[in-house]
């Protein structure tokens, strides 16, 4: 009997010591497992503000070509205005060009007016010379 209730101290001290080590083991795993999600936990954080960075630089490059198109859309609208200006301004050099063309040639229109009208004066100044002068001869041969 003693030998049994040995036996069965013996079987319970074994079974608290199984319990123990398997308590021990479950705690090391729990620690193990625990270890484990807080590695996942910090790596998932890594990747979490690697993603935030990617965005923010991608956010950022989309801004700058934004502005870039901006700038290049500024650019040439200021060519474009530029250029109308230019064409306007050779416009109005072309109709000052013909402008004064015009006045040159009403100028010339004028003398040639003028002269027309000097040059008829002394054909009939010269014209009323000659009949005055036949006249004059006119009336010496009736004398």
């Amino acid at each position: 009997m003693r030998l049994e209730q040995e036996m069965q101290e013996l079987n319970m001290d074994k079974q608290v010591l199984e319990k123990r080590m398997i308590h021990k083991k479950l705690a090391e795993e729990e620690k193990c497992l625990g270890n484990m999600f807080e590695m996942e936990w910090e790596k998932g954080m890594e990747v979490q503000e690697e993603l935030e960075r990617c965005r923010k630089q991608e956010l950022i490059r989309a801004r700058q070509h934004i502005v870039k198109q901006m700038e290049q859309n500024a650019e040439e609208r200021a060519l474009r205005a530029e250029d109308l200006y230019q064409e306007g301004q050779r416009q109005l050099e072309r109709l000052e060009q013909r402008k004064r063309e015009e006045r040159k040639i009403q100028e010339l229109r004028r003398q040639r007016e003028r002269a027309a009208v000097t040059e008829e004066g002394r054909q009939q100044e010269q014209e009323i010379r000659q009949r005055s002068q036949c006249l004059a001869q006119l009336r010496q041969q009736k004398c």
